[in-house]
């Protein structure tokens, strides 16, 4: 009597949690991988108009390109259809049924692919939601007056050893700033570069200095060829660097700011110069 109380309590503690993992699923799941997948979009394009500043002189510039993957399980496909390309306003009670059991099989065949104890269902249910495994990421190189853009790398495209430090660099610190998006406030989101604007044009370096400062980034960048040029970006500072004496670095600030924009910009604490006063412009 006692074992066959034990399997009738054991069946309805299953079909209770089975219960509850469908309910879950259908109620909440699909909203999440819903506004995952606007996020992501939201993201592809803020981060496309951002690059759009580290153009060379040529024109040259590279923008990310996210496309869904072609080999996804026929399970995942249907799940990225009915949560990210049919809006929760538009799916009828069928399509809201149907991402469920096909979440539900996408677990149920992790069951019988990692059999044992440590295959939990959470694990499984988050591996199979995870958007970033649905997309591929590709660097697409734009020209001005072209109207098909290039993928980087691709047999034939060729470009300049400056344009090719932009197209490298641009995606780079953007996928850095994505990386550090779930830092608290206060925490650090340091990177250090060395010889950025190496083989890059005036134009360039300008446009490289104005994607830093929009960036969300603490950054040191060191190099002999900045020439000032990001001096006319706020929120960047320049200080050339020293060797002392007895082996220490000494910084000098490079005060490439007229007293009136270092006022205007809030990187002059005194008062506003007199703008009739003699003034000495930055280089």
């Amino acid at each position: 009597m006692a074992a066959e109380r034990q399997a009738e309590a054991h069946t309805a503690y299953s079909a209770a949690d089975e219960h509850a993992l469908e309910n879950f699923v259908l109620g909440r799941i699909p909203a999440a991988i819903s506004t995952a997948w606007v996020d992501l979009q939201d993201w592809v394009g803020r981060i496309n108009d951002q690059m759009k500043l580290t153009a060379a002189s040529s024109g040259v510039g590279v923008q990310i390109d996210v496309t869904l993957r072609r080999d996804l399980t026929p399970s995942i496909a249907t799940i990225h259809h009915l949560t990210c390309e049919v809006g929760e306003a538009d799916r009828t009670p069928e399509q809201q049924r149907r991402i469920g059991q096909e979440l539900l099989a996408v677990m149920r065949l992790g069951e019988q692919d990692h059999a044992g104890p440590t295959s939990q269902r959470a694990d499984r249910l988050s591996e199979a939601i995870d958007i970033r495994t649905w997309v591929t990421v590709k660097y697409m190189i734009t020209r001005p007056g072209a109207t098909r853009r290039e993928r980087w790398g691709a047999r034939g495209v060729t470009v300049s050893k400056g344009e090719s430090r932009l197209i490298v660099l641009a995606p780079l610190l953007a996928a850095l700033a994505a990386e550090y998006r779930d830092l608290p406030p206060h925490a650090a989101r340091l990177c250090a570069l060395d010889e950025v604007p190496g083989d890059v044009d005036d134009q360039g370096r300008d446009g490289i200095a104005a994607y830093l400062a929009s960036l969300d980034l603490d950054l040191m960048s060191t190099s002999h060829n900045w020439d000032g040029s990001p001096g006319a970006w706020d929120g960047i500072d320049i200080f050339e660097l020293e060797a002392g004496p007895d082996d220490t670095v000494i910084a000098f600030p490079v005060r490439v700011y007229s007293p009136q924009l270092q006022y205007a910009t809030g990187h002059h604490a005194a008062a506003a110069p007199d703008a009739t006063a003699p003034s000495s412009a930055g280089s």
